[in-house]
């Protein structure tokens, strides 16, 4: 049975990226390609991810004119009614008026269809992001992993030193900047 995207979606943001290398690995011998292999099916996800977001787009905007249509149908009905009024024409006023009867009942259905598109939108959207972070997130360690072993040969202790060094600078910072932010958001 072939995974949906969101469960696919969910499975790779659980994981961590060691995780989600070896369940590849599982797959391919080289770590190398089990990395690149994984990058590629974050980016193969993103891509059915937008293909959604473009459909309900599309969907959304369908169901929008679908009830700027019926606002305008009923609008007129209105004016047909007094029209038909002031000629003394009830029968015809009585049939705008079950026309715009059945209006009325149609547009808060398409309210809810515009509102129940504008949230899966900015799900996906949500999504795409979360993807897109994990795909970041994934590219930094195989890029830092490839220049520790290639740059940085395990006797040299010095330098593996540096990189240790370098790592907890750089995870330091990320927790200030995240501090920064959370600070920033609790004065509002």
């Amino acid at each position: 049975m072939k995974e949906t995207i969101l469960t696919r979606a969910g499975r790779i943001i659980r994981y961590s990226i060691r995780q989600l290398i070896e369940a590849f690995e599982a797959e391919n011998a080289d770590p190398n390609a089990a990395s690149e292999n994984a990058v590629r099916e974050i980016d193969s996800l993103i891509a059915e991810v937008r293909a959604e977001l473009g459909k309900n787009i599309a969907q959304r905007h369908l169901a929008s004119k679908q009830l700027s249509e019926a606002e305008k149908r009923h609008r007129q009905l209105s004016s047909e009614v007094e029209t038909a009024i002031q000629e003394n024409r009830e029968d015809i006023a009585e049939k705008a008026i079950e026309r715009q009867l059945e209006t009325e009942a149609q547009m808060p259905v398409l309210e809810s269809v515009i509102k129940e598109y504008d949230n899966k939108i900015k799900h996906l959207e949500r999504l795409i992001s979360s993807l897109q972070a994990k795909q970041r997130e994934m590219k930094i360690e195989n890029q830092t992993a490839m220049s520790a072993d290639i740059s940085f040969p395990v006797e040299n202790t010095e330098s593996s030193d540096r990189l240790a060094e370098l790592d907890e600078i750089y995870r330091k910072h990320r927790i200030q900047e995240r501090l920064s932010v959370v600070k920033a958001r609790m004065k509002k």
